[in-house]
């Protein structure tokens, strides 16, 4: 009993820091808008076509929607296929050259309609060599919330030849129904 409960307060203190970020007071700097989603949608999923680097990627759509916004008209809907036991992971991503030079932080606005939990990180490829950056990944409960992903460890010369964005969702309970995330206001911090 007394092994159980020490698990259960280890397990208890180790998902109060991946919520840390979550709802965090948004960190002082000039703010750059990374995408916003009113000049269109330029993002897609990681599909069948991702399974050569890694297990099975449940991610099938990603669509502009005006039924959530954190501002604006617009948010995207990040959709993903009914999670198997065990469970699995989705990845959406934007391709296109962007300098972002100097940021310390990047912050997104969520909505996670379902109870279901999500563990959402943020991923930069950079240079010629497609170089992966990724964040510490954090909890996103049911319910509108904003997540600071801190990218101060990432290699300021690669922040200055970005070549994809991405935000991959990990989810470990199973489903036999499709869910949805929303995200808007994707914004730097320098």
């Amino acid at each position: 009993m007394k092994k159980f409960s020490l698990v259960l307060i280890l397990t208890l203190i180790a998902a109060t820091g991946a919520f840390a970020q979550v709802d965090a007071p948004i960190p002082e700097g000039k703010v750059q808008i990374i995408d916003n989603f009113e000049n269109g949608n330029y993002w897609i999923w990681a599909g069948s076509d991702w399974d050569r680097w890694g297990g099975h990627k449940i991610s099938w759509g990603a669509d502009l929607h005006k039924a959530w916004v954190s501002e604006g008209k617009y948010s995207l809907e990040l959709k993903l296929e009914p999670v198997p036991a065990g469970g699995e992971s989705g990845t959406w991503f934007y391709d296109g050259s962007q300098d972002l030079s100097g940021g310390k932080y990047v912050v997104i606005d969520f909505y996670n309609p379902s109870p279901i939990v999500h563990s959402v990180s943020f991923i930069l490829q950079t240079g010629d060599a497609w170089n992966w950056n990724q964040t510490q990944s954090y909890y996103l409960p049911q319910g509108q919330h904003t997540i600071v992903f801190d990218i101060q460890s990432f290699e300021p010369e690669r922040l200055a030849e970005v070549k994809r964005i991405s935000i991959s969702s990990w989810v470990g309970t199973q489903t036999n129904y499709d869910t949805s995330i929303f995200i808007d206001n994707i914004r730097l911090i320098k």
